[in-house]
């Protein structure tokens, strides 16, 4: 009778170990995944969604039946926040594109249609290393932003206004990478005091 060596049995226990251990993980695998089941629909939602929309609606370049579907669709999955993008600042602070007339359809439209929806207006600040050269060490460009924050909030109607800043330029100036502004008089307290050297 042939006896096997202990270094040769322990190899083997260990090969069966590991082979069982796999039929085991691909067993519970199977069992606790259900493969091919159709998904479900939405889940609760707790009307506290956010939906970045494109700049061609602050443009006026929809119609209004697509503002419309937008409102509903706004509507239909909870969405508490619209970020309507309004492209870029430029370097002396101010924005490159006003379309007062527009933006006024737009937000009117959204407040009628879909009145627990803010319309926020998303801002990006940017340096060299993508649209624009903005300096927030200046103050006079920082106080023109809070002019156009104010003029996106009290003559275009929007809810509030928020600002994509670059990580590196935010860092510079002790700001958070986005600065969201609540409402017209946020603007003024959010950028007087993010304004203050430390």
């Amino acid at each position: 009778m042939r006896r096997h060596s202990p270094k040769r049995s322990r190899r083997r226990q260990m090969a069966l170990f590991f082979v069982a251990a796999l039929i085991g993980l691909v067993a519970l695998d199977y069992y606790a995944f259900s493969y091919g089941a159709a998904i479900s629909g939405w889940t609760l939602s707790t009307r506290t969604n956010g939906l970045w929309v494109r700049y061609t609606h602050y443009f006026g370049q929809k119609s209004d039946a697509e503002i419309s579907a937008l409102c509903e669709r706004l509507k239909a999955e909870g969405i508490r926040d619209a970020y309507f993008h309004v492209r870029f600042i430029q370097a002396d602070g101010s924005l490159k594109f006003r379309y007062l007339e527009q933006a006024q359809r737009l937000v009117m439209a959204v407040h009628r249609q879909a009145p627990r929806t803010r319309a926020i207006a998303w801002v990006y600040v940017g340096n060299a290393r993508g649209e624009g050269a903005v300096v927030l060490s200046d103050p006079t460009v920082r106080q023109k932003m809070v002019a156009e924050a104010l003029w996106l909030c009290t003559e275009c109607g929007f809810d509030g206004t928020r600002r994509q800043c670059p990580s590196t330029m935010a860092g510079r100036m002790r700001l958070s990478p986005t600065c969201r502004l609540d409402s017209a008089s946020e603007a003024i307290k959010t950028m007087s005091s993010s304004t203050r050297r430390s």
